[in-house]
């Protein structure tokens, strides 16, 4: 709930943060492959972060950015996820 999303190059989702339903973003980190059907969990984020922002970068990585860590903390560092999750 209230994660970051991005469609990667090679077709899977990434999905970044969340919400754990009371006031504080999630750590999570997934990515779901629409050939398998299946979701596989990546290494947690740095920050949590709820509502961040996911950008594709030109060499297939991702750039995550912004988000709530609790109300009104926001996660201000920027992370890079690289196609295989770290």
């Amino acid at each position: 709930f209230c994660a970051g999303h991005v469609l990667t190059p090679d077709g899977r989702l990434l999905t970044a943060g969340g919400h754990n339903g009371a006031g504080v973003g999630t750590t999570d980190a997934t990515y779901f492959n629409p050939s398998t059907q299946s979701w596989t969990a990546l290494p947690d984020l740095n920050y949590a972060r709820w509502y961040p922002s996911v950008t594709p970068l030109a060499d297939g990585r991702t750039l995550t950015l912004g988000g709530a860590i609790s109300r009104p903390n926001i996660a201000e560092v920027p992370e890079i996820l690289s196609a295989s999750g770290t």
